[in-house]
């Protein structure tokens, strides 16, 4: 087995890394776009619109939305693609803070990805948070992909194994 990676496996880690950053990326500008349309929404009702609660409740959408895309990247190419799906997860931060950093200042606040990496603290959080929930969803992907029969041989010890003593 070598150690150098083929055409094919390059191609296949970046298309793999891409479909994880286009489902990423997309998941949040909609979380963004729903928090904002229920945000108008309450502003001109005459109730308060709980500020904290909706805060907290869109920053797990948005870590959600990594899981989903490394959920999607390990579901839908059948391997594990933990590492693929952390690339995804860091160049999606890296995008939404490049995207913030470009929307014009008065609608900088409707793009509530870039709102979270504003601040250095929710960032670091945002990108840790981020970082484990991609590879957790690529991982839960792959899972799901596989048949049960391959899962249970690979936590299982098969007679064959046992006879030789081999337990790995």
């Amino acid at each position: 087995m070598s150690a150098v990676l083929s055409a094919t496996d390059t191609r296949g880690h970046v298309r793999w890394t891409m479909i994880g950053l286009v489902s990423m990326f997309s998941l949040q500008v909609l979380v963004s776009l729903i928090f904002d349309a229920l945000a108008y929404a309450r502003s001109a009702s005459t109730t308060l619109f709980m500020q904290d609660t909706a805060l907290v409740v869109t920053f797990g959408l948005m870590i959600g939305a990594f899981l989903i895309g490394g959920f999607i990247t390990g579901w839908k190419s059948g391997q594990r693609r933990v590492f693929d799906s952390v690339i995804a997860a860091a160049i999606t931060v890296g995008l939404s803070f490049i995207v913030y950093l470009l929307i014009p200042r008065g609608y900088k606040a409707q793009f509530i990805t870039g709102a979270l990496l504003s601040d250095p603290a929710q960032a670091v959080t945002f990108l840790a948070l981020g970082l484990v929930a991609a590879p957790v969803g690529a991982y839960w992907g792959w899972h799901v992909s596989q048949p049960e029969s391959e899962v249970l041989e690979e936590t299982s010890i098969s007679p064959e194994h046992r006879k030789n003593g081999k337990t790995d």
